[in-house]
């Protein structure tokens, strides 16, 4: 289902074009901020309480850690003056994990030991290879998709818990399609690829009887990442270029080989943030601008992002002047700083009444991320 033109906050349009100041005066007129109400202090506690405790476990204890962490956020924001909940628990992530992780195991034994039992040299080798490489592909998108309908059904808002409809395989097998033939062009519909990857995973989203509606462009997010792409490609090159032909030519021996390792690195720590941060911005304002909620007897709400590059630019340049001295453990302070940047740029209006809402009705996962939580061993 399709919401009403008249729900839409905006047609896709440029970030400081006239159509999107039209888009910020009216949002000063009718829209909410949403609150990020956050402090330092429980988030670090929570932080260190739960890597010292997952060291003792040997990872165990992670799980619960994380949905410990995931409360605590979840419970911070504020929109139209409701808290969001989350409902999840350590058991469903422990679950979630130990599942999909079986599968992967069964993926690369068979990439790793598959070899052994066929002609090293026929393409049979080649097979197993390129097959477990789609396999695990497809596993990681249907992940995407499974990891979103669980966040969703385990966060609630004025009692009303969110939800999906649709199925985690034939969301990965289109997305897996479209990749391909993204890659073919040497990768430049990717972010093309991407924002229809979200176009398909919000549209598919419901919060209680509310349905989700995305219908962003794609034109502004393909010439910010063209030029984030271009901007990695020539320092790559400039890299490449003193790391072979100059430093070469350093008369110490150790001062080279530190060389060689120091100006990459340095390279993709300044240069990517510089890169993408239009491109991240350029995203944000493509998904809220033109995201919006509706359900016919409550209502709708409609988001806007105000982020900008330069923003997007501060706050990763301020993370690696935190995580780096500090060897990752200022990361608390990166995320708080982040969820408080991120909530400060976003807003929502509309006219719904929370009371008219109806429970979602989609069945509730019983466990959580899987494959995603297996490869994510993140705060959140």
């Amino acid at each position: 289902m399709r919401a009403d033109n008249s729900m839409r906050l905006s047609p896709s349009v440029s970030y400081g074009s006239a159509q999107h100041q039209e888009i910020e005066k009216r949002l000063r007129a009718e829209a909410q901020p949403i609150h990020y109400q956050g402090e330092l202090g429980p988030l670090a506690r929570l932080f260190y309480t739960n890597l010292a405790l997952s060291l003792l476990t040997l990872g165990i204890y992670r799980f619960w850690g994380k949905t410990h962490i995931r409360r605590y956020v979840w419970s911070q924001f504020e929109i139209l003056g409701e808290r969001l909940e989350y409902l999840g628990t350590g058991r469903e992530l422990l679950l979630g994990f130990l599942k999909t992780a079986a599968f992967v195991a069964i993926l690369v034994i068979v990439r790793q030991f598959g070899p052994e039992f066929v002609d090293p040299t026929g393409f049979w080798v080649v097979g197993i290879a390129l097959g477990t490489s789609a396999a695990f592909g497809f596993l990681f998108l249907a992940a995407q998709f499974s990891a979103q309908r669980y966040r969703l059904t385990r966060t609630a808002w004025c009692g009303i818990r969110g939800s999906m409809e649709g199925s985690a395989w034939p969301y990965a097998f289109k997305t897996g399609g479209l990749f391909i033939v993204s890659a073919l062009l040497i990768g430049l519909l990717i972010p093309w690829w991407r924002m229809t990857c979200l176009e398909l995973r919000i549209s598919a989203s419901r919060f209680g009887s509310m349905r989700a509606n995305l219908e962003p462009g794609r034109s502004v997010c393909f010439w910010t990442f063209m030029l984030g792409s271009l901007i990695v490609g020539v320092t790559n090159t400039m890299v490449g270029y003193l790391v072979l032909d100059v430093v070469p030519t350093v008369e110490n021996a150790r001062l080279a080989e530190a060389l060689q390792f120091i100006l990459p690195l340095v390279a993709l720590l300044l240069v990517l943030p510089f890169a993408f941060a239009p491109y991240y911005a350029s995203v944000q304002h493509e998904i809220f601008n033109n995201l919006s909620f509706f359900d016919k007897d409550a209502g709708y709400l409609r988001f806007a992002s105000s982020i900008t590059a330069g923003g997007v630019l501060w706050q990763m340049f301020t993370a690696l002047l935190i995580l780096v001295p500090t060897l990752g453990l200022g990361f608390p302070l990166v995320m708080h700083r982040w969820l408080k940047f991120s909530a400060d740029n976003l807003r929502v209006g509309g006219k719904l009444d929370p009371a008219a809402l109806r429970q979602a009705t989609e069945a509730m996962p019983k466990t959580s991320e899987g494959l995603l939580e297996a490869l994510d061993p993140g705060i959140l």
